[in-house]
């Protein structure tokens, strides 16, 4: 904590300092100081894949499903070939109702999970989404 105060202290005006601080906060439960300071990250830099997965995985945590699913999707633009957020966002997504939505993000989402497992094929991240992924899209003999 206090390093990510002091981080914040040295350089408010980097986006990576509010990013640092936040996920600090949220870890700690600390969701409403959290989400002001990763506000703040992403007005400084709106295309901070950091600051909009971690925020994120933050409101998921916090109950705030809605706006997870908004941050996942904008992850998944930012950084394109990131799997983590449309699988993630397929979660938050399912929880709102919103099916059609589901089944565009686990295409996606296992879509770039193959295409990281061709270049590490142990990644183990890709390997336990993707086979969620795929679970979740009804495709379980391919999960094995």
């Amino acid at each position: 904590m206090k390093r990510s105060r002091r981080a914040l202290e040295l350089a408010p005006q980097l986006s990576e300092a509010h990013t640092a601080r936040s996920f600090v906060l949220a870890l700690r439960g600390r969701y409403e100081e959290a989400a002001q300071d990763f506000e703040q990250a992403l007005q400084l830099n709106p295309n901070s894949f950091d600051a909009l997965y971690l925020f994120a995985r933050a409101c998921f945590a916090w109950g705030r499903v809605d706006r997870s699913a908004e941050l996942f999707a904008r992850g998944g633009e930012v950084q394109p070939e990131d799997f983590q957020c449309p699988v993630l966002a397929s979660q938050s997504l399912r929880m709102l109702g919103r099916a059609e939505e589901v089944g565009l993000a686990l295409r996606e989402g296992i879509r770039r999970v193959e295409r990281r497992l061709e270049l590490d094929p142990k990644d183990t991240r890709a390997l336990s989404l993707g086979a969620s992924a795929l679970m979740d899209a009804g495709q379980s003999q391919r999960s094995n």
